[in-house]
């Protein structure tokens, strides 16, 4: 091909958060066929998340978010772990590298349901709100509808737990209580 002579070039707008799909997220793949200069790179004509993402750093024992607020969007982690806790102070996960947390709100436009905190000192990736809101809106309505249904049954799945937790507290409590009354006997 001759400089500065057009070309025709598929690009697809995969990511770092769009390979995080796997924990809950589609934030969508596109290709598109774009005439180019050959002088031109398709990576230069759109940005991608991981471009328009903002680094954060928490120290350990540092609140990320809490349960209630509004949603702003997700974080992918870089380095260290992060606690997930209800609004209860139940412990429901410790996530690590690569993983992503903050879109369930996101994803099923409520407040966060979680307050996550910083096991470790943390780096983490932000992604705004506006760029899942983009992504979701881009991607085939089928399969946002899938992801909403699955976001919606991992918040029950979190309350259920949470429920059974309770119940099985409550039973040791009865059979600490019932032991001191045997021993009584």
């Amino acid at each position: 091909m001759q400089s500065g002579s057009p070309a025709i070039v598929e690009c697809s707008f995969i990511d770092e958060a769009a390979r995080c799909a796997h924990s809950g997220l589609l934030l969508g793949m596109k290709t598109k066929k774009l005439l180019l200069s050959d002088k031109l790179k398709c990576d230069m004509l759109f940005s991608t998340v991981s471009e328009m993402t903002t680094i954060k750093n928490f120290l350990e024992g540092e609140r990320i978010y809490q349960a209630g607020e509004s949603s702003r969007g997700a974080y992918i982690i870089e380095t260290g772990r992060v606690n997930l806790y209800t609004d209860t102070e139940f412990h429901l996960v410790t996530l690590g590298e690569g993983e992503l947390f903050g879109e369930l709100g996101q994803i099923i436009d409520e407040q966060r349901s979680v307050t996550a905190i910083a096991k470790t000192d943390c780096r983490l990736k932000h992604i705004p709100q506006y760029i899942l809101d983009d992504r979701f809106n881009a991607a085939d309505p089928a399969i946002v509808g899938m992801f909403r249904a699955l976001a919606i049954r991992l918040r029950k799945s979190n309350e259920q737990k949470v429920q059974m937790w309770s119940k099985i507290e409550i039973l040791r409590a009865n059979i600490k209580a019932l032991e001191a009354e045997l021993e009584k006997m």
